[in-house]
């Protein structure tokens, strides 16, 4: 399979032939047209377009990962720094696999990220192998059994006997009995729906390895049934100690089941795409840092919250009508009061503007959630590879009484965020 490796915000041209070579990639028309069929069904679906599609050129986005194309596919990885070819490639991978196991509990550490992103895999195929892998370790353990209820018809009593359908089933067969009984079994909704990515899988990859790897689950799953598993599924799953050590996995399966957004569909043609949003991803990967850190402490930590409203509209003869929703990424609150309200940006800071070319509206941003939630302590937090004399806090301003300070992430090493936060944020040591 041929997977052209680009990073987000990239443009490339469109030719006559498909082309990875970092030298001269190229898609083809015949796969803009498959690119533009993807972009309306995530538009329909989800109100996005992950790819800006243009006359002479295809432009990613944001959003990362990989949109496959039939034997040919597009993998989009963040921009953490400028360093291009098989090095940066490597490095940009492994980042946003420790990224994805922060944010989804993915069973990985960040030396093993290193590990998987040497191979020659992209991100999709990566994730497989992993999945495959943490499978075969379970299943070597023994395969999940639960208690279920079952009902049958049955020649002798088990479990208790169901006296209504008796009736209406066994009038003129008095040698059954209708029974309701609890069965220990590896036929459930948890080992259907290991099955059902597993399956999924083997459709998406093309790895012969890595195929072999699937046929081979497929077959140690071989007892349980095939079923179609619905978005809800994984989420009605029981979460108590007797399945923990397969949680990590239904979270993993649910991934490549549905994606952040599920299986998108456009005519006839299927579109194979697991993407992320590196907004949303960034957001919520310095919340978690921000909540582990602020554990020791007496300090609340609400990520998306707490919820209010900027302004109240007075109607003639109707109440206070609240507009204007406000929702903080970062919220820390102590005995009531609000300490510090963080938001995350991913976007890039322009250090020959005097004002790094920060958004005025991001700041009004911060003037509102300032006033609204009473906190003199606000910070707006950027990826960023230059940090500047007073290391990572870029720039300081003053509004009255409230602090804003622009605070720059350097995420090559993602090790060193966590040392990053304590120094930009004393308010977490």
């Amino acid at each position: 399979m041929n997977v052209l490796t680009v990073p987000e915000f990239t443009s490339i041209p469109i030719s006559h032939s498909f082309c990875a070579d970092w030298g001269s990639r190229a898609v083809t028309d015949k796969q803009v047209k498959s690119l533009d069929r993807l972009n309306r069904a995530f538009r329909r679906r989800h109100n996005f377009e992950p790819m800006a599609l243009g006359y002479k050129s295809v432009r990613t986005r944001q959003y990362v990962g990989v949109v496959g194309m039939g034997k040919e596919s597009i993998e989009i990885l963040p921009k953490f720094d400028v360093t291009e070819g098989p090095d940066g490639t490597r490095r940009a991978r492994a980042n946003l696999l420790t990224m994805l196991a922060v944010t989804r509990h993915l069973p990985i550490r960040e030396i093993e990220a290193r590990r998987l992103a040497e191979q020659e895999h992209d991100l999709l195929e990566v994730l497989i192998r992993l999945y495959c892998e943490r499978l075969f370790e379970q299943l070597r353990r023994g395969l999940l059994h639960r208690y279920q209820t079952d009902e049958d018809n049955l020649y002798r009593l088990r479990g208790k006997l169901l006296h209504k359908e008796q009736i209406r089933r066994n009038t003129a067969h008095r040698e059954r009995l209708y029974c309701q009984f609890d069965e220990f079994s590896a036929d459930n909704l948890i080992n259907q729906t290991l099955k059902a990515a597993v399956r999924k899988a083997l459709a998406a990859v093309h790895s012969n390895d890595i195929k072999r790897k699937a046929r081979e689950l497929l077959f140690a799953l071989d007892g349980v049934q095939d079923r179609n598993i619905s978005q809800g599924d994984p989420d009605s799953l029981p979460r108590d100690r007797t399945v923990s050590r397969y949680q990590e996995l239904i979270d993993l399966a649910a991934m490549l089941l549905f994606g952040p957004y599920p299986d998108v569909l456009a005519g006839e043609h299927q579109h194979v795409a697991l993407l992320f949003d590196m907004a949303s991803l960034f957001e919520e990967y310095v919340g978690r840092h921000i909540a582990r850190l602020s554990e020791q402490l007496d300090v609340e930590v609400r990520l998306q919250g707490p919820k209010q409203w900027l302004a109240q509209e007075y109607a003639d003869g109707a109440g206070a009508i609240d507009r204007f929703r406000l929702k903080p990424d970062i919220t820390l609150t102590c005995d009531g009061q609000h300490v510090l309200i963080a938001d995350t940006k991913w976007k890039q800071l322009d250090f020959n503007h005097p004002t790094l070319n920060i958004d005025q509206g991001d700041m009004y941003q911060m003037l509102a959630y300032a006033k609204r939630y009473s906190c003199k302590q606000i910070a707006l937090i950027y990826p960023c590879t230059i940090v500047g004399e007073r290391g990572n806090v870029l720039r300081t301003y003053r509004i009255e009484d409230v602090d804003v300070r622009i605070v720059g992430l350097d995420l090559r090493d993602l090790s060193t965020v966590p040392a990053q936060l304590l120094c930009a944020l004393p308010i977490l040591s």
